[in-house]
């Protein structure tokens, strides 16, 4: 329904898609913010009554991340363009760190970073060399994740080896 009424009023000129992505920039930030305020307050306070689960030793928080994820890879982009790259590049770090800090979530984040990966070596006009720097340093940061529980448990979601079985001898 909401598709066809944004379609409409595009269509008219009520409306413009710069008007529809500051309302969404706006949703993502509240959300952003609620979400690490609940998160250092949930000792004392639970404000959201948003499901929440324990993961790596904390709690997980279960935020929509659907226009999270869509901001990111369009704040991505408007980035690699070099429009208003001072808030897209905060934009971008506040996002990821809500995934990993807040959500803890593996395959939304996986899926979110893949996409902005591709964007920056496919559909940038970036330089060789650039994008050789841009790889290695992709390695160093993976690399990184990977040591931490949250990156090996992404890296064996990829390798499909289920880690909750065990054997009985």
């Amino acid at each position: 329904v909401l598709y066809f009424i944004l379609h409409i009023l595009l269509k008219n000129n009520k409306i413009s898609f710069k008007q529809i992505m500051q309302v969404i920039y706006f949703y993502c930030i509240c959300e952003v913010l609620i979400g690490f305020s609940q998160f250092i307050l949930y000792d004392y306070i639970d404000f959201t009554y948003i499901l929440t689960n324990d993961r790596y030793g904390e709690k997980r928080f279960y935020f929509d991340d659907i226009f999270l994820n869509f901001t990111l890879i369009y704040s991505f982009y408007l980035y690699t363009r070099g429009l208003n790259k001072r808030f897209n590049f905060i934009y971008i770090i506040l996002i990821i760190l809500f995934h990993v800090v807040v959500m803890k979530g593996r395959m939304s984040f996986v899926t979110a970073i893949t996409t902005v990966f591709i964007i920056l070596l496919f559909f940038t006009k970036m330089k060789l060399n650039k994008k050789i720097i841009f790889i290695v340093l992709s390695l160093i940061f993976l690399i990184g994740i990977s040591l931490t529980k949250m990156g090996q448990d992404i890296l064996y979601i990829v390798l499909g080896i289920n880690i909750n079985t065990t054997s009985v001898i």
